[in-house]
Formats: structure tokens, sequence, C-alpha cells
């Protein structure tokens, strides 16, 4: 059986490796919110406070490994890539590249590495928060709208499309509560319609799972569905897959999930950013649901060692899924959820769940991570699949006080 140490906490993961031949040792932080966590399933957890060094984690990680060796390094999330590469390379154990992990983290890393490749040639500029006067500068150079976001973050934190100058000041404020420690990244708008792009990697090669259609807020860019998969005629879809399969190429992607959001444009497809990790909000369950292999097991079974791209999930359109997300309208303490119940119920509902808690202090949402509920349904067509999904959400209400 094969032992992985774990390097941070990743519920999906460790739930959906339960039968598999592998066990696993944990090392992440502590917090309130761990304390009523069940982690009697870990072969051995080591809690380490959040200032802890990263010398700190590699020593714990050698001390594991001096009693019990490791085979393999688990970084599934992105919040522990970065300390896993360095684990990998103390412990002399596979992971991905330091360099794959710097260009999908720092977005405008990839920007450059894309525009020196010839592979997409979109502007973007570093600048500080409080450099008001440069991102002005770059949209008078290349036109209104812009998007500043920040250089290094997830989840859409601190986002903001501006559409004039006259809406930065305050797309800079909302940067600011929200993102102010990191620089600003500004970019270029891409015009068109967003879409997500589910791979998995084996070898250098990369086989596309799915496109995912995506349901965002035109202001925040924070995604309020998504919808897959996506059927397209077949040269666009050729054309989007050349494009992220060259993208997974440039970064040096060898192995392992990704998840690249790519704008379709009137020039052709344009990428966003990609990750080394499986898509969030339920895409990797709605592909599981409809392809049979589940992408998070296939990822543990290959960071285990095995070859599982032959068993990778390519979805064919006979069968679609969506998932919608609803947040209350104000702000407050959270009394309640109503209609949770009345929305599972619902035709072709497969779950519905709350991503909020009574008594927690709730208002604007600000990232993917400040919503307050979702709902997964399955249909034969894509429009049923998003119909059946928005109107089970609809059935969601926040009583807040």
């Amino acid at each position: 059986m094969k032992h992985i140490l774990m390097v941070g906490r990743s519920r999906e993961i460790f739930a959906r490796s339960r039968g598999l031949d592998v066990r696993f040792s944990l090392i992440l932080v502590g917090g309130a919110s761990r304390t009523a966590e069940d982690l009697s399933g870990y072969q051995r957890v080591i809690v380490l406070p959040p200032d802890a060094s990263v010398e700190e984690w590699l020593q714990c990680g050698q001390l594991i490994n001096t009693f019990d060796p490791i085979d393999a390094i688990g970084g599934f999330t992105e919040t522990a890539e970065k300390i896993a590469v360095d684990m990998a390379e103390r412990l002399a154990l596979p992971f991905h590249g330091r360099d794959v992990i710097h260009t999908t983290h720092d977005k405008f890393a990839m920007r450059e590495r894309l525009r020196s490749l010839g592979i997409d040639d979109t502007a973007s500029r570093i600048v500080a928060a409080d450099d008001e006067a440069s991102i002005r500068e770059f949209a008078a150079e290349h036109g209104c709208p812009v998007v500043i976001k920040p250089l290094s973050a997830r989840g859409s934190l601190g986002v903001s499309v501006v559409k004039s100058l006259e809406e930065l000041p305050a797309a800079l404020a909302w940067f600011r509560a929200w993102a102010g420690g990191q620089p600003v990244l500004v970019e270029k708008f891409l015009a068109g319609e967003e879409w997500s792009v589910e791979a998995f990697s084996e070898g250098g090669v990369h086989r596309i799972m799915c496109i995912t259609r995506k349901f965002k807020s035109p202001q925040t860019c924070i995604e309020t569905g998504h919808c897959l998969p996506a059927i397209f005629e077949e040269g666009a879809r050729q054309r989007i897959h050349a494009l992220v399969k060259s993208t997974l190429d440039a970064v040096g992607l060898q192995c392992g999930p990704s998840h690249t959001e790519v704008m379709m444009c009137a020039e052709g497809p344009r990428v966003i950013e990609t990750h080394t990790r499986l898509g969030g909000d339920r895409i990797a369950e709605m592909i599981a649901l409809l392809g049979g292999a589940d992408p998070y097991q296939l990822w543990v079974r290959q960071v285990a060692g095995e070859s599982v791209l032959p068993e990778v999930p390519v979805l064919d359109g006979s069968a679609f899924a969506s998932i919608q997300f609803t947040s209350p309208s104000c702000e407050g303490v959270l009394d309640r959820i109503e209609g949770l119940e009345q929305a599972i119920s619902m035709p072709g509902v497969v779950r519905a769940d709350a991503m909020v808690a009574p008594g927690q202090r709730i208002g604007a949402v600000h990232d993917s991570f400040s919503r307050g509920a979702s709902v997964l349904a399955r249909a034969s067509t894509a429009e049923e699949a998003v119909l059946r999904a928005q109107e089970a959400v609809a059935a969601i209400n926040f009583i807040v006080s």
C-alpha cells in the first residue's frame, strides 16, 4: 500500500480515496475550523501554526519519512503547491517542477511565457495597488475595458472589470479591500464567451475531458454557475483544444489534472489563466457523474505511481450536468437557510448544499468562497440541466438578521 504525504488538507481527495490501495499522512495548518474535523482516517497528522516556516514543514516531512518511508507527495490544492515542491525536492520524490508552479501561480509570468512563445499576445502589466496613474496609462494605450486582479490569488478575489476610467477608483477600492497585500495585474479585457477546459496529463500527453460553460458576474467575474460538457462545432473545438495543449506545454505540465480558463473571442480563443488542479465548484464531481471514472481517484492513483491516462473520461455529450449558485442579497448574521429540502426533491437534482452556516456574518459576495448555496442537476440536454439547477436554486432563501 503506497504511503502518500498530503501537504495541506484536501477533503475531496481524502473522501474519494477510500477503497484505493493508498494511505495518507497529513501535515496541515491548524485553526479553529480544524478542531471539528474527523482526521482519524489518516495514518498520522501533524498540525502546524499559521506562521510555521518552510523549514519546519520540511523537517516534519523528514520526520515522518524516517519512521514510515513516504512513496509520494500529494499537493492537491493551490495553497499547498509551493511547499509541496520544496517537500518533494527535500525527500527526492516526484512532483511538478518549480517552474510549473511559478508560471501557473504568477499570472504575469504565465502571460510572459505565452507571449514569448507566440501562443497568446494578451496585453498585461504589473502595477502597485496605489498606482492608479499606471493603470490609466495602460487603459489609454490598450483601451477600456480592462481587468484588474491580484498577481497571484484564487477564487476571483478582488477582481473587477473596469469599463471606463470613471469606474477605476471603485475597482481599486474593491481590490484593496480584498487583495490589498498583492500587486495589481492589469490586463486588456477579452471580449467574448468564457469557458474552462478540464484536462488530465501523463508523460506530457494532455487528454481533454471536457469544455465547461461558465456563468459569471459581469462586474466581479465571480462564477455563478457551470454546465458541462459544452458542445462546439468541430473547428472551434479543435482551436480551443490546441490552445490549451500548447499552454500546458508552455508551462511545462507533465502530469495530473489542469483547469484552464479560456475566452472565445472574435479572433479566436485566448487564455485567461491555467491551474495545475481539478476545476473547483464540483466540476470534477460532474465529470465523474457523467463519465464514470472519478478524476479525483485517477489523480491519487497517478500520484501513487500508476498509469491512468487511458482511463481518463472524455465526455461525449450524451448527458449533461449543471451547478448553479445563489447568495443572500443583504448583509447581516445568517439565521437559517430555507428551501434546501425542496431544492433536492426537484427533477434531476443530484445535490443541494449550503455554503454558509447559521450564525455566520455574511455580506456582499467578494470571492468564490463567500457564495451562499449551490444546486447540482443533470439532464439529457445542456439547456434542461441549466434550467433544472436554476429553478431548484431559486427555491433557496436566506433568513438574515
